[in-house]
């Protein structure tokens, strides 16, 4: 009944210097890092009819989000938070959470949060290559996900 803004909210106590995955996210080698500043990993993605969301940089710092279907880096679902920024998306996420419309819409995510806090925050990229890692919604990806593993392997 709940979007993920509700689960996230249930994760706070433990959100600070974090590394955050969304379940859809598959890992086919080590991709994460140490950081300093936070950031969201992207990943270059295939031309197509999908929308999705792609951070504006602008002197190595995310400055807007932008829901397109042009060909350039958009986000894996997966980001790092400093402990800093952890204490400002989680005064927004509580304040929020005051409004049971904010976690009952499944139009709003918990990206929405920083996206919306861009201006205050410290965000940055880490370009990922796209070869390492895919997004499971569907029983195709399912399926794409295994050449692609079975690839990685064969390497």
């Amino acid at each position: 009944d709940y979007n993920n803004l509700y689960s996230m909210a249930k994760a706070l106590p433990y959100f600070s210097d974090t590394v955050v995955i969304d379940a859809d996210v598959v890992l086919l080698d080590q991709v994460l890092c140490p950081m300093s500043q936070s950031a969201y990993y992207t990943v270059q993605r295939k031309a197509g009819p999908d929308f999705d969301w792609c951070p504006k940089v602008e002197n190595g710092r995310v400055v807007a989000m932008d829901i397109t279907d042009a060909y350039r880096p958009s986000m894996l679902g997966i980001s790092y938070w400093n402990a800093h920024d952890c204490e400002i998306i989680k005064a927004e996420i509580e304040r929020r959470l005051k409004d049971s419309a904010n976690y009952l819409d499944p139009k709003k995510y918990w990206d929405n949060v920083p996206v919306d806090l861009l201006d205050v925050l410290n965000v940055g990229v880490h370009q990922v290559d796209e070869s390492l890692v895919d997004e499971m919604d569907t029983v195709e990806n399912y399926h794409d996900i295994c050449a692609k593993f079975d690839d990685f392997m064969n390497r």
